[in-house]
């Protein structure tokens, strides 16, 4: 008995330090009225842990991938207003979030040191932007009409993605309202029936 009663208080302990005890308390309750109950209740407590873990993440970075267009915006208007574009880029930096602000740093630091572009990766709007300025300066082009053109393109790519995924998005809906629906169904139009046809027959 003391045994038990010591395992209880040390894993009442752990509980009380993981981060999400209020709701762990709930699941053990759900788990002595009945073990499927409690596992219904840890399925949906992790699921919804899941869920929120991949909307902060696709959040972070939608956010990031607008203050990177952002960045290049202000780059093409500091540009525009004359001012250098290492210039521009330090400006840029300070108006947009950390993530974004230390990569156009890193960049900066490597075309400082005239540190080549891998052609072959798949460039982010950012390496872009430098790898426009880089030109920019070898060709003479106008540099800032060039980084309107990317800014404006970028985002004509992601409204064209989210046309995309608005499309997809009834037939992703489809099966979970089928899986919703059909016990209703089931239960409104053919058990009545079923139970009508086998008492009929017993008769």
């Amino acid at each position: 008995m003391i045994v038990v009663a010591l395992a209880v208080a040390v894993a009442y302990g752990l509980v009380l330090q993981l981060p999400h005890r209020r709701l762990i308390a709930p699941g053990i309750a759900a788990a002595g009225v009945h073990p499927a109950l409690g596992i219904v209740y840890a399925a949906s407590h992790f699921g919804v842990v899941h869920a929120r873990r991949i909307h902060s993440m696709r959040l972070k970075s939608a956010l990031d991938r607008a203050d990177e267009l952002t960045a290049i915006d202000l780059v093409a208007s500091g540009v525009e207003a004359g001012v250098s574009f290492p210039i521009a880029v330090s400006t840029a930096s300070r108006f947009v979030r950390p993530h974004v602000s230390e990569d156009l740093g890193r960049h900066l630091r490597r075309a400082n040191r005239n540190t080549p572009i891998d052609p072959e990766s798949d460039p982010t709007p950012i390496e872009v932007m430098f790898r426009i300025a880089r030109l920019s300066a070898s060709s003479g082009a106008r540099l800032g009409t060039e980084l309107r053109g990317l800014s404006d393109t970028e985002r004509e790519r992601d409204n064209a993605r989210h046309d995309e995924r608005l499309a997809r998005l009834p037939v992703k809906m489809l099966f979970p309202l089928a899986l919703l629906i059909l016990p209703g169904f089931l239960l409104v139009a053919v058990v009545p029936a079923v139970v009508g046809g086998v008492s009929k027959l017993t008769l």
